[in-house]
């Protein structure tokens, strides 16, 4: 897994407009996953903001935007 790619995956699912909520969800838990796993942390992932990680929280994936906000906050 390409952790900058599933980034700007997950910046691509959040493109104008609306997002596109099962691409975005998606991207989120392999990335959390990844991050879990003890993979690097990508150098983009300050470009996913906190409304983003609010929106993950909101859909019901705590989990995973833990994991995200914290990669950020070591990052």
């Amino acid at each position: 897994m390409d952790p900058e790619a599933c980034v700007q995956r997950i910046l691509d699912a959040c493109g104008e407009g609306a997002v596109d909520m099962e691409p975005f969800l998606e991207a989120c838990e392999d990335l959390a996953e990844w991050l879990g796993k003890g993979g690097f942390v990508p150098k983009s992932i300050g470009d996913i903001n906190s409304s983003m990680v609010l929106l993950l929280r909101l859909q019901g994936r705590d989990a995973a935007a833990k994991t995200i906000a914290e990669a950020q906050e070591r990052a």
